[in-house]
């Protein structure tokens, strides 16, 4: 009776290992192909300071100051050298900007990154926001669309969401909401507003509506077609 138990035990051994192997593989495939990458991008123009944004637009923010590494585990895609205005303007468009840090957070920002409105705002942000969050400690998302006044503001802390709060005021209702309102929020008197998102992403974070080149020394994000995160890591 041992002997088969022991084989059972050396082959699921052997099964985790080969697991293991084929991760540390992959990632460092990946590390080498974004150092190829990125070894061979200049930059599209001359450094510059933080531009602010925010108003009908979405974003994480993640309290990383390594900004290739934030490119690297959100999997941004297609990506080379950006100045923040250009990063910026193209975020409202189609593109995904990653900007360099700002007094501790690096954004993601992109229109595209909003949720989807026949789609549940959980599915769609929780799985990269806790990601981040395991990676770096803290990571919040936050989308604003004054069309439909679509708002939401969710915050990770150690892979796991702590609060998250959505409001669709074309349809009069919380799609979604977590945990307890924070400080940050319970001074809100804008009601459910654009307003009221930067008023949490600047208790949460840092409110990129006040975003001014005194914050932070000129420098080069990346700009990206998409994010395609590996949210599968070990």
């Amino acid at each position: 009776m041992g002997f088969p138990i022991l084989l059972y035990l050396i082959l699921g051994v052997s099964i985790l290992l080969i697991v293991l192997l084929i991760r540390r593989r992959s990632r460092i495939f990946r590390n080498l192909e974004f150092e190829r990458m990125e070894a061979s991008l200049g930059p599209s123009a001359d450094p510059d300071s933080p531009v602010p944004f925010g108003y009908k637009c979405a974003w994480y923010a993640v309290s990383s100051e390594d900004t290739i590494d934030v490119v690297k585990e959100a999997g941004l895609k297609k990506f080379k050298k950006s100045t923040w205005a250009f990063g910026i303007e193209k975020a409202y468009e189609d593109k995904i900007f990653i900007s360099p840090p700002v007094q501790g957070w690096t954004f993601i920002v992109g229109f595209t990154l909003a949720p989807k409105s026949e789609g549940s705002p959980e599915e769609e942000i929780s799985p990269l926001l806790t990601k981040l969050s395991s990676l770096y400690g803290t990571a919040c998302f936050f989308a604003t669309h004054r069309v439909v006044e679509y708002h939401t503001w969710a915050k990770a802390e150690n892979g796991d969401v702590t609060r998250a709060f959505a409001y669709i005021g074309e349809i009069g209702e919380i799609v979604w909401d977590i945990g307890a309102a924070t400080d940050a929020e319970i001074d809100i008197r804008t009601g459910f507003t654009e307003d009221a998102v930067m008023q949490v992403a600047d208790g949460w974070s840092v409110s990129p509506v006040s975003l001014h080149s005194g914050m932070a020394q000129p420098s080069l994000g990346y700009l990206g077609d998409s994010l395609k995160p590996n949210l599968q890591f070990a």
